[in-house]
């Protein structure tokens, strides 16, 4: 079953801002290493949300 308004979920609280001078001395695959971690991170931070909690009861 579909639901019905999913597009009103609210997840602005995991916006982040980062400072990514630093990257510039890094190695390409520790720069993919981060971003990975950091989007799994992200990603399971909203989906145990209280938002997404709400839409799927």
């Amino acid at each position: 079953k579909t639901v019905q308004n999913y597009e009103d979920v609210d997840l602005s609280f995991t916006y982040r801002r980062n400072d990514c001078t630093g990257l510039r001395h890094t190695n390409p695959y520790e720069i993919l290493r981060k971003n990975m971690k950091e989007a799994n991170d992200l990603c399971s931070e909203q989906l145990f949300s209280k938002p997404i909690e709400e839409l799927l009861t």
